[in-house]
């Protein structure tokens, strides 16, 4: 019997989110300046490979697949994470898209629950929430 608890809209949300993020230019940073990690980062760089509309969808596909599962079994917080590389959830899509772990950027976190998402996008960077968006006439209205 399914508990669902993280509807499939904010799942979405979230597996669109990370599919535009690692189908553009991805500049791997992990917050320092010294010479071995900006070093690091360029060889990380040169990984990134170029990705067609067919394997990014396909990684979504798979990521909300995925995330269902978990959230179908009851979990109300879903937790992804992309350190040094991608985390179980994220590379298992990636491996099924055929995509190489250096596409993914370093020092990205999301955090998914029952009605928003958020991020935190590199390294020192605050929580942002990204799902849903607020749309200023609606903040107006609500100030008002």
């Amino acid at each position: 019997m399914e508990n669902r608890k993280i509807p499939n809209e904010v799942i979405n949300a979230a597996a669109e989110w990370w599919m535009k993020r690692i189908s553009g230019k991805v500049k791997h940073d992990n917050g320092d300046d010294s010479f071995g990690s900006v070093f690091a980062g360029m060889l990380a760089d040169e990984g990134v490979k170029p990705l067609t509309d067919a394997q990014l969808q396909k990684f979504k596909n798979s990521l909300v697949m995925r995330l269902s599962e978990k959230a179908g079994r009851g979990m109300d917080f879903l937790h992804l994470d992309c350190d040094y590389a991608p985390d179980a959830v994220l590379s298992d899509s990636a491996r099924n898209a055929d995509i190489p772990r250096d596409n993914f950027p370093w020092k990205v976190h999301m955090a998914i629950t029952g009605d928003t998402v958020e991020v935190s996008d590199r390294y020192g960077m605050p929580w942002v929430k990204i799902w849903p968006i607020e749309h200023k006439d609606e903040a107006k209205e609500g100030a008002a």
